[in-house]
């Protein structure tokens, strides 16, 4: 635990909610920290956070239960929560928030019981995104959503912020069954000593496609096979289909160098393949200079929501790296 009271946590809890209420159009909102409310047979609950409001001339409560501890929250911490919701009278909704998670069976008794589990953590670093040497990918820059701006009291100076992300659309190609069409008429003129009709035995080197080059009659590299097989995909997925048998026809003379002692280069004609490309969408959050962004997420449904935090706000609240 980052520390035994978790006040700088609740306070967290208690804004994001807050937050959250004000842009859902709730009228009447109480949103308190640390309340005491009476049982049904007398008994004193502290609340962490205690939400009370009005839509629709309906009156609802919910209690928050918070807890910034290292480890997930374990079942036994689920069960004496419900028993808290079920000695309150009028029935309020709960809700549980853990910075670390939970253990399955706290998870499993939650959703079995109608209680509305979240995460709330500062957010760490988004992954790379990982591009296979052998596809591509597309990058577009949008903006993403923010839920809303946590601010200490009065710090009213940044307006309105909104953070920027990254659609990725990565291609990942695979390139199989490969075959060459060596040239005949070249190989007897080059090797006339030689059975010509040997060259298409000859086996290619197994080496990685950015090793095999393609080279002009002078010896100079025109290209690899990498290069050219991530040309023939990129104008596969342009015509809108993900799978295909191709063929490249070298319009120049073009050579290839093999591990033949006879035949140590072959002049081919063409190469053809199977070719199948797999998509992949990847969005990516930035990170925002001076405002750490902390997410809310509902276990539930799966729903998240972002917040950023001001400077001022952030010094209040537990740090990821205090834990």
């Amino acid at each position: 635990m980052i520390d035994k009271t978790g006040k700088s946590y609740e306070l967290l809890v208690q804004i994001v909610f807050q937050a959250i209420v004000n842009q859902r159009g709730a009228r009447n909102v109480v949103v308190e920290r640390n309340v005491i409310l009476k049982g049904k047979h007398g008994t004193s609950h502290q609340i962490d956070v205690y939400w009370k409001f009005a839509l629709d001339h309906l009156e609802y409560e919910t209690i928050v239960q918070a807890k910034d501890w290292k480890e997930p929250v374990d079942q036994g911490e689920l069960l004496k929560f419900k028993a808290v919701l079920d000695d309150l009278p009028g029935q309020p909704k709960g809700i549980f928030i853990s910075r670390s998670g939970y253990q399955k069976g706290a998870r499993d008794f939650a959703l079995a019981h109608g209680i509305l589990v979240y995460e709330l953590r500062e957010t760490d670093l988004p992954p790379s995104v990982q591009v296979p040497n052998t596809g591509w990918a597309t990058l577009k820059v949008l903006r993403m959503p923010l839920k809303g701006v946590i601010r200490a009291v009065d710090d009213d100076s940044t307006g309105d912020l909104y953070c920027m992300g990254f659609a990725w659309e990565v291609f990942w190609p695979e390139y199989s069954n490969i075959r060459f069409q060596p040239s005949l008429s070249w190989a007897q003129d080059e090797y006339p000593a030689l059975d010509a009709s040997g060259i298409y035995k000859i086996t290619i080197p197994t080496w990685p496609l950015n090793e095999l080059r393609i080279y002009t009659d002078g010896g100079e590299i025109v290209t690899n096979l990498l290069v050219l097989f991530r040309e023939l995909a990129e104008a596969l997925v342009k015509e809108g289909t993900d799978q295909r048998s191709v063929t490249h026809v070298f319009e120049k003379p073009s050579f290839l160098r093999t591990t033949s002692s006879l035949f140590p280069r072959i002049k081919v004609d063409s190469v053809s393949l199977d070719l199948k490309v797999e998509r992949r969408s990847e969005l990516r959050r930035a990170q925002m200079s001076n405002f750490p962004q902390w997410v809310l997420h509902q276990v539930n449904s799966g729903h998240a929501d972002w917040f950023a935090v001001t400077p001022s706000a952030a010094a209040l609240l537990p740090g990821k790296n205090s834990l």
